[in-house]
């Protein structure tokens, strides 16, 4: 089952879910769009910043972060991908599935396959993230176990 916006709000109000910072203009009907900020700075010959804008050259990876921390109870997960006014444009970003009990910054990979320059709003959403609840809770969420390397990431 999939959340709806109202479902989203309910279960944030329960702490059930949490995104922080949270901003109601960037809730949707089914979800809610995601801010990014690049994760690995270090490197700049494939894209650069104007004007709050992350500037993608053509042919270029880098991997950005969501600005947003994801708290999931257990009993959750959600989806996230590149938003589609960024996809038809020739942007190609990694999709995950977020699992039960997870917390914590999600990553994500972009490819410019576009011959253009593509550029990210940074003050605006990119990734698109929808929740789901489980029939019943995992016996084993996420966080619970040595395998869950990126709980809490930064």
């Amino acid at each position: 089952m999939f959340l709806s916006d109202k479902d989203i709000l309910e279960a944030m109000e329960k702490k059930e879910l949490a995104i922080e910072p949270f901003s109601s203009e960037q809730m949707t009907s089914n979800g809610y769009d995601l801010k990014i900020m690049l994760a690995d700075e270090g490197r700049s010959d494939g894209y650069y910043i104007d004007n709050n804008q992350l500037v993608i050259k053509s042919g270029a990876f880098l991997k950005v972060k969501t600005e947003e921390n994801v708290s999931l109870a257990n009993g959750y997960i959600a989806f996230m991908w590149l938003r589609s006014k960024y996809s038809r444009n020739g942007l190609f970003g990694s999709t995950a599935v977020i699992d039960s009990g997870f917390s914590g910054r999600l990553y994500l990979s972009i490819k410019n396959l576009s011959n253009e320059e593509i550029r990210i709003d940074l003050s605006k959403g990119a990734v698109h993230i929808v929740f789901g609840k489980l029939i019943s809770k995992s016996i084993t969420p996420y966080g619970s176990t040595e395998k869950s390397h990126f709980q809490n990431q930064k």
